[in-house]
């Protein structure tokens, strides 16, 4: 069985048709045949390609020239409409001609210049934009170190807490000893007194500075832990109306829950809410 490779004339349908015909199974035939078959249909995948890609080229071929065509017929409308003011005063067309493509320039000029100018001025915001962004990185930064070197830590919401100290309470138990005597009998003699370290009672003393801008009410969480993370204290330090970078010194007394000192402690930011300022409505 021997099958024909369509040429370029044939129609994109007729082409199509002969892939459909070619693709049914033939029942009864030989392997060469089938191979014959496929070498078929390969030419004419080929075809296909190459007049597809003849058209493509004749459609941006028609484009250009559609393009060119418009072109013409902008420029024959304007002549045929300064033909129709000027009439055959041949000079005075060519003299408002020129004016006109100057002025055309001149427009273009100016686009161009306001178009640099707009990229200049972008530029330099982008460039102000960076450098403020720097500065404020410097200054954080700065704001930073500094806080560092007086103590202070950031626990959070541009709130920084100080080193604090911590103090336990103390008791004293009168020293008393029994003795006896002869003629007295027994009795009680004082003795020094002791006293000892009483882990129940402790008193904490520290700083805490807002750094955002604006007045804020601020809620500092203090918690101890024992050696086996269990909480065993707690206390709350709460500041109204903090101005930025004010340190706010706070001393209290809490109960602890324990017999011997705190292993470890956290501090962590309740709340940091933005006080309204007068004569506004809190929200």
């Amino acid at each position: 069985m021997r099958l024909v490779a369509p040429c370029r004339s044939l129609t994109l349908f007729a082409l199509l048709a002969a892939c459909s015909a070619l693709a049914l199974p033939l029942h009864g035939s030989s392997g060469d045949d089938d191979k014959a078959i496929i070498d078929e249909l390969q030419d004419v995948v080929r075809e296909l390609t190459n007049l597809a890609e003849h058209h493509r080229r004749q459609a941006a071929a028609a484009e250009l020239r559609a393009a060119d065509a418009e072109r013409e017929l902008a420029e024959l409308r304007q002549f045929v409409a300064d033909h129709g003011e000027f009439g055959k005063d041949f000079d005075s067309y060519k003299s408002i001609k020129a004016i006109r493509e100057k002025e055309a320039a001149a427009r273009r000029a100016d686009e161009l210049a306001a178009q640099r100018e707009a990229n200049r001025t972008a530029e330099r915001e982008r460039r102000a934009a960076a450098r403020a962004e720097r500065m404020r990185g410097a200054e954080e930064r700065d704001r930073s170190e500094r806080l560092d070197r007086a103590g202070f830590s950031h626990v959070g919401d541009e709130i920084w807490a100080g080193r604090m100290g911590y103090r336990f309470a103390s008791r004293t138990t009168p020293g008393v000893e029994i003795e006896y005597d002869t003629y007295l009998g027994l009795y009680y003699q004082p003795t020094r007194a002791t006293t000892e370290v009483d882990f129940s009672r402790m008193t904490i003393s520290g700083s805490i500075v807002s750094m955002a801008a604006g007045e804020r009410n601020v809620g500092v969480a203090i918690t101890f832990f024992d050696a086996h993370g269990n909480q065993v204290g707690s206390e709350v330090i709460r500041i109204n109306n903090a101005r930025p970078t004010v340190p706010y010194p706070f001393s209290s007394t809490l109960d602890m829950a324990l017999d011997r000192p705190f292993s470890s402690s956290s501090v962590h930011v309740l709340y940091a809410d933005p006080v309204a300022p007068s004569g506004d409505e809190a929200p």
